[in-house]
This record gives C-alpha cells, structure tokens and sequence, in this order.
C-alpha cells in the first residue's frame, strides 16, 4: 500500500480521486475537519494540531499533495515533521501567477522553493511540480463548473498509469541510473507523432524515464517499433539521459508516459 496526503482542497481532491483505486490509503488535512480554519498561512503553521492520531498508520512511503498558494500550505513542513521517519515524495500543483493575488503569488514562491531544497538536501525522495496551466493546455474545451475536476483527472491519471508501470514487469526496458541529486521532477504524457507534454516545464532537465504501452497486436506486427522509439528519445539532448520501458496493453491505442528530472531548482509559475 501507499500513503496518500491531501493538504487543503486541491491536495483532498486528488488523493482521492486517486484513493479511487485499491493500492492507496488516503489521509486528509483540511479546514473544517481536521484543521480549524486560519487567516494566513503563519497562522496554520503557528497553530498546526497534533495529527497523532490521523497520521498514525501511514505506510512507509507516502505522497503528500497540496496546493502551493493556498494558506493552509502554511502547515506542510510540520506535517513533513511528523512523518520524517517515511519514505516522503510531494507533489506540488502552482497556478498562473497572473490569477493570483500578491499573497497567494507569494506564498507559491515561498512552498514551491523550500520543498525543493527539501528534496535537494535528501529529506523528500522527490518533489514532483505541476502547473495548472500545462494541463488546462492538455485538455479540450472544459466547461468552467468542471475545471479543477477534469484537471485533476488527468493528472490522476498520469500519475497512477506511471505508478502502475513502476511496480510491473516490462516487456523490455532500458536500466535507469539511480541518483541521489536529481529530485525535482515532473510527469506528462508522450505521443509518437508530437512528443512529451510535460505538466510543469522543467529547466535543465538531467533524466528522462518513458513508459510505452502497446496492444500485443502492436508488438506482435511492427518489427521497427524498438527502433523507431530508440529513434524517438535516445540522445536528442545533451546532458539528459534518457531510457524507456515497454509493455503489453489490453487496450489497442498506443499510450506513453514520462517523467522528468533534475537537480537545478525551478521558480514557480
């Protein structure tokens, strides 16, 4: 199992549009239920409640998930406190700058920077950075009374593909080398013919990890498919290096999935 925490309303409503799927427990902080409402985020810091109980049977790796302008991101490094003991990865969503008060911009600069060098200094395994505005690009018209729920929805499905493919076997792959400098990543989707869409754009990126899934007709017919991918992403940047997974799908649409990674630190949105 793994741990999911939702800080405030953007965090809640991902984790459980993830805890929608049995390999996830879900853990919720929020005003009004496990959080009394606050005026700034020094505020939630200040006066963040024990959450003992709440956080008390949390698997050893965890995600936590929040909402970088948000006041009551105020209190995510006391959470990050109570469970330094785990195996901790953030999640980071920003919004655009220019629909955020000079407050709120504040205070996305401020979480968005801390918790990548917590990440840098070793105590996350990895900070992932989303933009709102990268998905809203990846989506087709949306009415605005499904906005933040069809964002949430891709993303969801993005991250739960990858950690899908993460704990199953390929069909072939190529070995990743593992680093202990490079944790500020991202996610996005791939596709053949137009490339990586990635959710947050990443300066400098070090590493590039791609997971293709294809139907066994696919496989079974094209004798190029291996080399059109090698083709496709191997050594078309320099200084990043990347390798790919392959596996067998039930589906017959060609799907890809990357993240990305780096050690430089980024600026929010």
């Amino acid at each position: 199992m793994i741990s999911l925490i939702g800080i405030g309303n953007t965090g809640c409503s991902v984790a459980r549009e993830l805890g929608k799927n049995s390999q996830y427990k879900v853990f919720e902080i929020d005003e009004g239920t496990s959080v009394e409402k606050q005026r700034t985020p020094e505020e939630y810091e200040k006066n963040c409640p024990n959450l003992r109980k709440l956080l008390s049977k949390l698997d050893k790796d965890v995600y936590v998930f929040l909402h970088a302008c948000g006041n009551i991101s105020g209190l995510t490094l006391k959470v990050l406190e109570k469970i330094k003991s785990h195996n901790i990865s953030v999640v980071v969503f920003n919004t655009d700058q220019s629909l955020l008060s000079s407050t709120g911009r504040l205070q996305q600069k401020i979480v968005t920077g801390v918790l990548q060098e917590y990440a840098r200094s070793g105590l996350l395994q990895k900070i992932y950075l989303v933009s709102n505005t990268n998905l809203e690009a990846l989506l087709d018209d949306v009415p605005l009374d499904q906005y933040y729920e069809k964002l949430n929805e891709l993303f969801c499905y993005t991250f739960h593909s990858i950690m899908y493919f993460r704990n199953s076997k390929p069909l072939f792959e190529t070995k990743q080398d593992l680093s202990e400098i490079d944790r500020i990543s991202t996610i996005g989707l791939y596709d053949m013919e137009s490339g990586d869409k990635p959710f947050f754009n990443l300066d400098h990126v070090t590493k590039q990890r791609f997971y293709f899934s294809f139907s066994k007709e696919d496989i079974k017919k094209d004798g190029k498919l291996l080399q059109n991918i090698k083709n496709k992403i191997l050594n078309k940047q320099e200084n990043t290096t990347a390798t790919f997974a392959i596996f067998e799908s039930k589906q017959t649409d060609r799907y890809g999935f990357v993240e990305f990674t780096t050690h430089i630190v980024q600026n929010s949105v």
